[in-house]
């Protein structure tokens, strides 16, 4: 017989979390192997650090329908992953300094989850979901906002009904992407053959759409200088002309580089007619941003950067190698590259800009070919005061000629 009544949070907490500071000059890499469950930290200096975690017997973290990736602290101290056992799931933190695990909170009768810190480390923004009943659908999916040290909820959205402080109907669940202050963003799910995004005020009790796209679109992605606030986004525009490449259909391709200001208005800042915009990244500590383009199914790379002043530049041919470069990020100096090539071990390269030049180091190399290693977290970037605004740029087209 099924339960009817709410979905239980059972809390244990172990200790409270600190933010620890961080040298503003510092900056590493977290990488997850989901084989061995270990995190390997990997500092600008190539020196690295080993954390075992560990969870309790029974649970997993990824099947054949998902695949949990782990969310950090701004410092990189802590961690949080959701696994699930049975019906549950639960949302484990632990400290990386010795990977001991200081709180977990469990939820009955949620298929999935997804948690996020906010900027202090001491509250998790959890999206949670059930997808194989329309009644628990209903009862168990929802998002929640918890205070760490206590395990208090502080702010509860369910879909189905109407939001308990206001009159607003809130039909769907979400998985959070970013929490600072009294703002959730989180991703509307199920998708529903579009792709929204939505702003949760927990405070003011509200929540309001920020990005609608027709078109289910799973690589869609925004990137934020936290410093600064500044937000850049990829957007499907098909309202400008573009070719037609690889089969994908009109509108299902990201054409238009944004930026997202806080009040939701948008300021296009280039746009692509000829070849999509596969992902953006900050790189430079904000002071240029990097483009994953594609024109057809044999071309495809982190191909060029953008700077502040409206020029964009090639970036070195090996970065462009099809398949060879998947992952960038950025880093206060340059940028770092997780490569996985199809006939060699898999890399991590560090790339610093020194005037008009680009400076090459490998950090981390695979010792075998059968090692799972994935980048999970790299030092969020600030920006830094002084910076050109992006909206002071007229829109640049982009050919993928530069």
């Amino acid at each position: 017989m099924l339960r009817k009544d709410l979905p239980v949070i059972v809390c244990f907490l172990l200790l409270a979390l600190p933010i620890v500071a961080q040298d503003e000059n510092e900056w590493s890499v977290w990488m997850w192997n989901n084989s061995t469950q270990e995190l390997m930290r990997v500092y600008e200096d190539g020196s690295r650090l080993i954390v075992p975690i560990r969870l309790p017997y029974g649970y997993i973290i990824d099947d054949y329908y998902y695949w949990y990736f782990p969310e950090f602290t701004r410092d990189g101290r802590y961690m949080t992953i959701c696994a699930r056992i049975g019906a549950d799931s639960t949302v484990f933190v632990y400290d990386l300094m010795n990977g001991s695990q200081v709180a977990y909170f469990n939820f009955t009768y949620a298929h999935s989850c997804y948690a996020v810190f906010d900027e202090t480390g001491t509250r998790l923004a959890i999206g949670l979901a059930w997808w194989f009943d329309e009644w628990f659908w209903h009862v168990n999916s929802r998002m929640i906002v918890l205070e760490i040290g206590t395990g208090r909820v502080l702010s509860e959205l369910r879909p189905g009904r109407r939001h308990p402080d206001t009159s607003e109907w809130f039909p769907f669940v979400g998985y959070p992407v970013t929490f600072e202050g009294d703002i959730v963003h989180f991703d509307e799910v199920p998708y529903e053959g579009r792709t929204r995004v939505w702003e949760w005020n927990i405070k003011q009790g509200t929540f309001s759409e920020m990005v609608n796209y027709p078109h289910p679109i799973s690589y869609l992605q925004s990137r934020h200088l936290l410093g600064i606030g500044e937000r850049i986004e990829l957007e499907v525009n098909t309202e400008l002309e573009y070719e037609q490449t690889y089969g994908l259909g009109a509108g299902h391709k990201p054409n238009v580089i944004n930026v997202l200001g806080n009040d939701g208005n948008r300021t296009p800042i280039l746009y692509s007619p000829t070849s999509d915009i596969r992902a953006i990244s900050f790189i430079d500590n904000g002071r240029k941003i990097a483009l994953l383009t594609r024109r057809d199914w044999e071309n495809v790379g982190w191909t060029h950067y953008l700077d502040r002043n409206g020029g964009l530049f090639a970036l070195p041919p090996e970065i462009q190698q099809y398949r060879v470069t998947e992952e960038l990020y950025g880093t206060a100096d340059g940028f770092v590259l997780f490569r996985e090539p199809e006939d060699g071990l898999d890399d991590l390269i560090h790339y610093r800009f020194e005037d008009d030049d680009l400076i090459s180091s490998v950090l981390w190399q695979a010792e075998t070919s059968d090692e799972t290693w994935d980048v999970v977290w790299v030092t969020p970037l600030e920006g830094e005061p002084g910076l050109r605004p992006l909206t002071d740029l007229e829109m640049i087209t982009f050919t993928g000629t530069e």
